[in-house]
């Protein structure tokens, strides 16, 4: 069973990484989105329900990004977030690419979202608090050129989206929940370059600022019974 779940996270990495190296200047989004559905065929995954296959997260789109005729520029920053079931399992993973990986401002803030999530990796084991880990998030940020979105910073996962525990610093309803072996759940804090409010606009997009930028990195984590914990979609953190 558990190699149904590692399976999974293996091709969730791949899948990002994949749509990652089509991302380039005069990419239209759209083109983008076609080919997280051709991998879906590819690896015989499913839709989970009420979801879709992918969202693309352009600059100051920071979730529900939707389809898109843009084509991409050498300035863009894109988050490609994918979540599926495979035979019974559910994974969910985000990558954040800058368009043109030269571009100083947006590496820099990709860069720290990846150091950042490998710091938090090693704190994580069964008989840690959520509260330990979003602490430990927030003042690593805090030390940060960045500011933290306080909310959805992470979920349970596996067998339904968005389960228990809830990471989050706006809503405690798990704050005092202590991980276990065998849970799992993802790790996805969301990071601005500067402090700034979310709204949803009409299209349900939640969006920031224009001249803003965010970067999102999502894990997806099974803690073991042997102790220490798996990254399932490990691809994401190269």
């Amino acid at each position: 069973m558990l190699n149904d779940l590692f399976e999974a996270g293996r091709i969730n990495s791949i899948i990002l990484n994949e749509v990652g190296n089509n991302i380039k200047p005069g990419v239209f989004i759209d083109d983008l989105y076609s080919l997280v559905d051709t991998c879906f065929k590819r690896y015989q995954i499913k839709i989970i329900p009420n979801t879709t296959s992918a969202s693309l997260n352009i600059n100051n789109i920071i979730f529900h990004g939707l389809y898109s005729n843009k084509q991409l520029l050498k300035s863009d920053i894109l988050t490609v977030d994918i979540c599926f079931e495979y035979n019974g399992f559910l994974i969910d993973g985000a990558k954040t690419y800058s368009v043109d990986n030269l571009n100083y401002r947006n590496s820099k803030i990709i860069n720290y979202n990846k150091k950042m999530l490998n710091d938090v990796i090693k704190i994580i084991d069964a008989g840690v608090k959520v509260s330990t880990v979003l602490s430990f998030i927030n003042e690593h940020v805090s030390k940060s050129d960045y500011y933290l979105y306080p909310d959805a910073m992470g979920h349970g996962i596996g067998k339904r989206l968005h389960a228990s525990p809830l990471l989050s610093l706006t809503n405690y309803i798990d704050f005092d929940y202590v991980f276990k072996i065998g849970d799992i759940f993802t790790i996805e804090p969301i990071i601005f370059d500067y402090p700034d409010d979310v709204y949803v606009n009409k299209l349900n997009e939640g969006v920031i600022s224009e001249g803003n930028i965010s970067s999102q990195i999502e894990i997806t984590i099974y803690i073991e019974k042997k102790g220490g914990v798996h990254i399932l979609n490990s691809g994401v953190l190269n």
